[in-house]
């Protein structure tokens, strides 16, 4: 008997600590694929993008705007936000181009935007630089109320931002810094195509 004894406890042995080694194996499994789908998901997460109107010349309401067409200046400052623990955050390259409208009405593009790189969980600021119309003529409507807002200092601008994404930045305030606290709303519309510029 006691062979018989010996042998079946060894058995139980034996099946216990495959037990536990297939435990282990799956524990380490999922918690590998956890960390890899983790890692994933901090990699894919998209930058934080905002922009900010320092400056504007071009649309004064006695001088510029009662001409048939305006050439207005943006001096703007593009902000970039990594959101990942992971991996930095870029903006800004050949393909990049910007536009500045109001009341959706285009008043100036820039054809590149300026790149600008920032570290992981950090922010950082490119600029100002230069987007710019020239000869835009705009409709009655909207030039009458661009006047009564740049009278009052309470003209608001939208910026567009495409990057392979249509990133869009709406009621930016001149000389309002705090508007690069303000993310701008990222869009799942591509942009193969870059924007023409302005005027002439």
């Amino acid at each position: 008997m006691m062979p018989a004894d010996f042998g079946a406890e060894r058995d139980r042995d034996r099946g216990r600590l495959f037990l536990r080694c297939l435990c282990r194996f799956s524990t380490a499994v999922l918690v590998a694929a956890g960390v890899l789908l983790l890692c994933k998901l901090e990699a894919s997460k998209a930058p934080r993008l905002s922009v900010a109107v320092a400056t504007v010349s071009g649309l004064d309401p006695t001088a510029d705007l009662a001409r048939p067409a305006v050439d207005p200046r943006f001096n703007l400052t593009l902000r970039v936000t990594s959101r990942s623990h992971l991996s930095r955050a870029c903006v800004g390259a050949r393909s990049t181009a910007v536009a500045v409208s109001y009341h959706g009405v285009q008043l100036a593009s820039a054809p590149v935007a300026p790149q600008v790189c920032a570290a992981r969980r950090k922010s950082a600021d490119a600029g100002p630089f230069v987007a710019w119309g020239s000869s835009v003529r705009l409709p009655g409507f909207a030039r009458d109320s661009l006047a009564a807002d740049m009278r009052n200092g309470t003209a608001a601008f939208d910026v567009t931002l495409m990057d392979g994404h249509l990133v869009v930045c709406r009621g930016r305030r001149v000389g309002d810094a705090d508007a690069l606290r303000a993310p701008c709303v990222l869009t799942h519309v591509n942009t193969g195509v870059t924007v023409p510029h302005t005027g002439t």
